[in-house]
């Protein structure tokens, strides 16, 4: 178990309740309220990714697993961007 520091364990819960609470409003398959485009959704996980990608930057006092975490997620949602389409393919409507 990696033991988290109070502010690496808030940027991740409030990284994840963000991520959440848009994607219930975005316009695709799983959104409930569809009233952000894709384009936003994509926009917002960027400027999250950003986030946990520059936060261990400015924090010298954290350990540098927390620190290589964060960004690993970062990149990770900065691919899941890259890889994801505006439109849903014809087969994933059903």
């Amino acid at each position: 178990m990696i033991d988290w520091s109070p502010r690496v364990s808030r940027l991740l819960a409030m990284s994840g309740l963000n991520t959440l609470s848009y994607s219930l409003f975005t316009d695709y398959e799983l959104g409930i309220s569809k009233k952000i485009p894709m384009i936003g959704h994509l926009a917002m996980d960027t400027l999250g990714a950003a986030t946990l990608i520059g936060m261990p930057v400015l924090w010298d006092d954290e350990k540098l697993r927390s620190k290589a975490a964060l960004i690993t997620i970062g990149l990770y949602e900065v691919a899941v961007v890259l890889m994801s389409e505006l439109q849903p393919r014809e087969d994933d409507l059903l």
